[in-house]
Order: C-alpha cells, then structure tokens, then sequence
C-alpha cells in the first residue's frame, strides 16, 4: 500500500511538473490517440508571434519615421504645391495659374520637382479645399508643414479608433493596414488624403451608433476629394435622411468659403478649365490607377481613355448606390453606407493616384471584420494586396520594398491568422516582387541631364507645366505595359473588395455578432 500510494504522489509530481507536456498527451491517447493541442505550446508559440510582430512593428515605424525625417522640399511636392496655393490665395492671386504659383514653389523647393527646376506643380483642389493651406501659408514653410503633418498623424489615430468600434478587428490589424499608403505615402508627401479616410472612418462610427447628423458632418469632409467625397455623400442623403441637414450645410459653408476667398470667375475656371486638362495632363503618368491610364498603356487613343475612364467613374457609382445600402442591411453593418461607395468608385475612372488608393482601405476592413466566412477572408485577402504599393519599387529606395513585403507578411497573419508559413510567403513574395520591378521607371528629364523647363506666361494654368513634364517622363507603351504587372496586386485587391461587396449585398449572407466578429488580438496574454 506504501509504494502504492508512493506511486501515485509521484506520478501525481510528474504530472504537475508537466502538466503543459506528458500529462496532455496521455489524456490524449486516452481519448483514442487524437490528442490535445499543447497548452504550453501555444503559449509558446503566441509569446513568440508577439514578439516577433512588435519586433516587425518596431522596425517598420522606425523606417516610417526615417522616410518622413529625411524628406525635403523637393520630395514633399504635394504638400509644396499646396502650401504655395494658399499662399497665392492670401494674396489675393489665381492659385490654378502657372505664376504666382510657380514663383513660390521655386522659393521653397529651390531644387526644383524630381531635381528638374523650372516645372510648375498644379495643385488641383477645389477653391474651398485650399482654405487649410491658405491658413497655413501665414507660417513659416517647416513650421507649416509640421502643423500639417501632426493633423494627418492625428486623423490616421482617429481611423485607427474608429475603424476597431466598427469594424471589431484588432487595433494593430487596423494600424498595419494603414501604415503603408495611408502613413508613408499620404503624409510624407502631404497629401489629404488620410483626413478623408478618417471622416469615412468616423461617419462610419457615426452611423453605427445612430448618429445621422455627425455622419452628415464627417461626410463634409469626404469632399476634399470631390470625386470621391461626391458618392459618399450622395449615398448618406438618399438613404440616411436625418444626414441631409448636415449635408447641405456643409454645402453652403463649402460654396461661402469658395466665394469668400476667390472670385466666382476661378471656381467656374476651376470646372470649366483647370479639372479637365489636369485629367488629361495625367494620361501617361506612371503614378496613375486609373482606368484610363491602363486604357492608354493598352494603346487606346488619349481622347478614348478619358472618355471610357469617365463612363467608368459614372457606372461605378451607380452600382456603389446599389450595392452600399444592400451590404449595410445584409451585414447590419450602416457604416457601409460610406465606405462602400468611396472604395467603389476608385476602381477605374479618369484620375486615381496611388495615395487614393487607402480610401479603399476602410470597406475592405469592415468586410473582413464583418462579413461571415469566406467573404471575410476574401476582403482580408482584398486588404494585404491593397497595401502593396508596386508602382512604388520601381521609384523608391529599397527601404520601402522591405517595408511593404513586412506589412503584407503582418497583416496576412492578422487578418487571415493562416499558420505562420502562409504569412512568411505573402512576406516573400511581395519582396520577390519589389526587388525585380526596383529601377523600373528613373525620372526621365533628370537622366537626359536637362535641368529646367521651359517657362510659361504668367496667364497660362500651372497644367500646362505639368503636361510637358509628364510627356517628357512618357516612357512609351512598353513601359507602360510593364508597369501594369506593378499595379496588378492593387488592381486585384480592388477588384476582389468589389467582388465581396456584391457578394455581400446579393448572396443572403447575414452579419456577424459581436462575438462572432472580434477576432483575437495577438498582442494580448
């Protein structure tokens, strides 16, 4: 009975001294030989992808800060052509003409755009839009682009926190997902695109929570990119109707502001004048999404590209206001009222950078965190190619390759939570990619060693600068057509969030719970 009892105290010390090993795999045989998973194991194995994310998140936003620090002037060029538009806007000048424009933009970026001096950077934003920077431009050129900077980081956090109400994924899946195009490309360059993400973000909080009339605000803001601003709004006014007062207050403040600032001759040159040459101005620009720009690398005529692009925009609208209220309503998901049409309608079109390309980010978000099953992975998957920006390697340093093939292999695993080995070749692969397309497209102008454009008359649009800056960068169509396989992974992330959305809104899927919905945050014990 002794060494009986001796026995079982021993095995019982075996079996809590490995309790996470032995213990687990023979209760395990007992039940057929399945076995359990590891506890410990896991454990482990958590502890280590914890590790190893903050340890990728660490580096990745080390590099951000880098790429933002060692920008200058002659890089910023958005924010520059900006600056100096409300600049001339203050002094009571044209802000879509060459001079003063040109002048400005010479006094701050002396180097001149991509080291070519002489070319003129339009800065195409409706006149109500150019009333930031006009406030801006009574500072100093770093102080202003400081002040810009920390309003763009502060929309960027205020997404984050809106997008993990509505969307319940994890903050740092939320975060990831924005800090490609959204961080380094948008802020870098100051572009504003990162406060329209944010009011997407929030009129989509609004939504959820009742809050019409602050969605109707929120939407306001959408229009410091009209053409995306336009199918938001116009979505919140037909089926939200407790958003229209909002709506066409924003609308008068938008037209005082236009009127206060510049005579109602520029807003009407502005329509008439300055949007259509500056679409045409961009046809064979490499920076373009738009289906025109493929149209063209295709061989199809200018004139023909335009005009299919601008079919294109309309016809996607127009399904981005069937299928918005739809998804919404299927997925109970109102914040898809917003985020839907915005991300729509940036599929094709006449003018679509790189930089818009995040607008789509917050639909793909809240598909994946809210729509059941394969709909769900199918945004996750629309989401990683979302974030590869490939027309980028082929400008940028190297930094940026392995920035982007970080955040794909991180977000492929929290989105998608694959074993880790499916993560690592999403990493790989978007690597692979980045080094073979580096080098692709050299600025032209510099490499033929001709330092400065020609000039223009004071009278003539600063587009007509950038239209002979563009032609002379025109590498021909076989260029063009190789760096269509740079925008392809964008192009297929679109074009598999358009896919979802239909899916969503006509397959009787419903929504998520709450439970249901909240995927497991990695970072936590």
């Amino acid at each position: 009975m002794a060494l009986q009892a001796a026995d079982v105290v021993g095995s019982d010390n075996d079996a809590v001294r490995d309790r996470c090993g032995s213990a687990t795999r023979s209760r395990g045989a007992t039940r057929g030989g399945a076995g359990d998973a590891d506890p410990c194991r896991e454990r482990r194995q958590r502890a280590m992808m914890r590790g190893a994310l903050l340890a990728l998140v660490a580096g990745v936003v080390v590099a951000v800060l880098l790429e933002i620090v060692t920008a200058t002037p002659r890089s910023i060029i958005d924010f520059t052509a900006f600056y100096c538009a409300g600049s001339v806007v203050r002094d009571h000048g044209d802000p879509y003409r060459a001079q003063p424009l040109g002048a400005c933009e010479a006094s701050v970026a002396s180097e001149g755009i991509y080291d070519v001096r002489g070319v003129v950077m339009p800065a195409p934003l409706p006149p109500y839009a150019l009333a930031p920077f006009a406030a801006l431009a009574g500072l100093r050129y770093e102080r202003a682009l400081m002040a810009w900077r920390l309003l763009l980081l502060v929309a960027i956090t205020a997404t984050i926190a809106a997008l993990r109400k509505v969307a319940r994924l994890p903050w740092l899946a939320i975060a990831i997902a924005l800090l490609m195009i959204d961080a380094i490309d948008d802020v870098s360059q100051g572009q504003p695109v990162p406060l329209v993400v944010a009011a997407i973000a929030l009129a989509a909080w609004a939504l959820s929570r009742g809050a019409d009339r602050w969605a109707g605000v929120a939407a306001c803001i959408t229009m410091f990119e009209p053409h995306v601003g336009l199918p938001v709004c116009l979505s919140l006014y037909l089926y939200r109707p407790a958003a229209r007062a909002s709506l066409l207050c924003g609308s008068i403040v938008a037209a005082a502001l236009s009127v206060i600032m510049l005579p109602a001759s520029t807003s009407v040159e502005y329509v008439t004048r300055v949007l259509p040459q500056h679409a045409a101005s961009e046809i064979p620009w490499f920076f373009q999404y738009s289906l025109t720009n493929a149209l063209y690398s295709l061989g199809v005529s200018g004139e023909a590209s335009l005009i299919l692009g601008s079919l294109s925009y309309v016809a996607m609208l127009s399904i981005a206001l069937i299928i918005a209220p739809r998804a919404a309503a299927r997925l109970d998901e109102p914040g898809l009222l917003v985020a839907l049409p915005a991300a729509l309608v940036i599929f094709g079109g006449t003018y679509i950078h790189l930089s818009q390309i995040a607008l789509a980010i917050p639909a793909a978000l809240l598909l994946a965190g809210r729509a059941p099953g394969v709909l769900a992975r199918v945004a996750g998957v629309a989401c990683v190619l979302l974030t590869v920006p490939g027309i980028q390697f082929g400008f940028d340093s190297f930094s940026m390759v392995w920035i982007a093939a970080g955040i794909a292999g991180v977000l492929t695993a929290l989105l998608l939570r694959p074993p880790l080995v499916v993560a690592a070749i999403a990493a790989v692969a978007v690597l692979a990619g980045g080094f073979a397309l580096h080098g692709m497209h050299p600025v032209r102008v510099r490499a033929q060693h001709a330092p400065t454009m020609s000039a223009l008359g004071a009278g003539a649009l600063a587009d007509e600068s950038w239209t002979r800056f563009v032609r002379a960068e025109d590498p021909g169509l076989r260029e063009h057509q190789f760096e269509l396989l740079a925008k392809a992974p964008t192009w297929a992330g679109l074009g598999l969030l358009c896919g979802a959305s239909a899916l969503s809104a006509f397959a009787g899927v419903r929504g998520k719970t709450k439970a249901e919905a909240a995927l497991p945050d990695p970072c936590r014990g």
